[in-house]
């Protein structure tokens, strides 16, 4: 049986690095098999992203496809004005 546990992750456009703290505890969401769902813009978004696929981690989702190794989301996000929403 699979194990369908999505973690989303996503952060500050500032920070660009992953600290050791950070890269240890998505060592750990990779350890458990979670699928991951992160962000796609500059800064902390894009580092998990390269920084999963370093690992040659596969089970990652994203919106747009950053980093090679990185799979495209079922589900899009649109502007609704004050933030984004889901559309289905």
């Amino acid at each position: 049986m699979s194990n369908r546990t999505k973690v989303f992750i996503a952060g500050s456009r500032r920070l660009s690095r992953l600290n050791k703290d950070m890269r240890r505890r998505i060592d750990n969401i990779v350890n458990k098999g979670f699928t991951v769902i992160v962000g796609d813009a500059n800064g902390v978004d894009r580092a998990v992203q390269r920084y999963l696929s370093s690992r040659h981690y596969g089970s990652v989702v994203s919106r747009r496809f950053a980093v090679p190794g990185v799979s495209r989301w079922a589900k899009v996000m649109k502007s609704s004005g004050y933030g984004r929403s889901w559309n289905r």
